[in-house]
């Protein structure tokens, strides 16, 4: 453990079929996994560029670990995920990282590969000043892309109507009735839709991403 700060992200083996599947059509399987393995390499590279923080990859499925091993930097451990449902999954990434001895635990998805990195260096700064928080940044469809905390809570993972629209506004009840100290940050996007591609059009530092949507051609399929 080198840092009080540990960043994780929710990554899937790129299996055809079982990532990105709203891509398709007009992506094909294969074509629709391949740009989420773009989407993860360039996550972690980013991700790994913050510095104060230690990178963990939590994956599934669990077998998958040499996949997995491929698409993040050297020093980066991976674990695999544990639970039934999203829920569990997220509050056993927070219990499993909190019992390394970590701090302040951040976890992202990895549905864009552009997520902000002011908005992780936000939510570790607020962890830092406020005991008790809960960072969350949610995304136009209504879940979030960020998950922060400092202290193990399973109030915002309980009761959640997990692949819906609703994913934030039931989460943020659920912290207003606990009395829970939250900080919302700025809103950001997944990428689920061919249409949804267009949010990438000015990204920047995503190589990965962006040279597969160019070979494949993708923009112009999303017309």
């Amino acid at each position: 453990m080198s840092s009080e700060n540990a960043l994780a992200v929710m990554v899937k083996a790129p299996e055809p079929g079982r990532v990105k599947t709203r891509l398709v059509p007009p992506l094909t399987h294969e074509e629709a996994a391949g740009l989420y393995r773009a989407f993860v390499v360039d996550i972690f590279a980013r991700m790994g560029a913050l510095g104060d923080a230690d990178l963990f990859a939590f994956y599934t499925p669990p077998f998958r670990q040499n996949e997995i091993s491929d698409m993040v930097p050297k020093g980066c451990e991976l674990m695999p995920q544990r639970g039934r449902n999203l829920g569990e999954k997220l509050h056993n990434v927070f219990g499993s990282l909190f019992n390394k001895g970590y701090k302040r635990v951040c976890v992202v998805g990895s549905d864009s590969p552009d997520i902000p990195l002011d908005s992780v260096e936000d939510a570790f700064r607020t962890l830092e000043e406020i005991r008790g928080a809960l960072v969350i940044g949610p995304t136009r469809d209504g879940g979030y892309y960020l998950v922060a905390m400092n202290t193990l809570s399973d109030v915002p993972f309980v009761d959640i109507p997990w692949s819906t629209s609703r994913v934030f506004e039931a989460t943020m009840k659920r912290a207003g009735t606990a009395r829970m100290t939250v900080r919302v940050l700025r809103e950001w996007y997944d990428i689920d839709t061919i249409d949804d591609l267009e949010s990438l059009r000015d990204s920047k530092d995503i190589p990965a991403t962006m040279d597969f949507i160019e070979r494949g051609r993708l923009f112009e399929r999303g017309a």
